[in-house]
């Protein structure tokens, strides 16, 4: 169910980024493509993206860490917004060290 919360762009912000939140403590392997969709998703607010970037960083002990670092190195540019583009960095270097 909290995954569907977290998906859900029609669910209140809060909501969602409480569901988020519990992402931290339970890192759902299967569901990191979907996390990292949430990210690049223009449409989801920043906040959210922000937060999902943030639960990202506690998939240390992830066999998808390796991945979830390539991935948002991809995605990490420039003209992203200057909060996202600072949690990315954060998480990548969370993943890596």
């Amino acid at each position: 169910k909290k995954h569907g919360v977290v998906m859900d762009v029609n669910a209140k912000e809060n909501d969602r980024i409480m569901a988020i939140r519990t992402v931290r403590n339970y890192t759902a392997h299967v569901n990191v493509d979907d996390y990292l969709k949430l990210i690049r998703d223009e449409a989801n607010p920043l906040e959210v993206r922000v937060v999902m970037t943030e639960a990202l960083g506690w998939f240390t002990c992830s066999y998808k860490s390796p991945y979830i670092v390539s991935e948002l190195k991809k995605y990490l540019n420039p003209s992203l917004p200057e909060d996202l583009k600072l949690e990315i960095e954060l998480t990548i270097n969370r993943l890596t060290f």
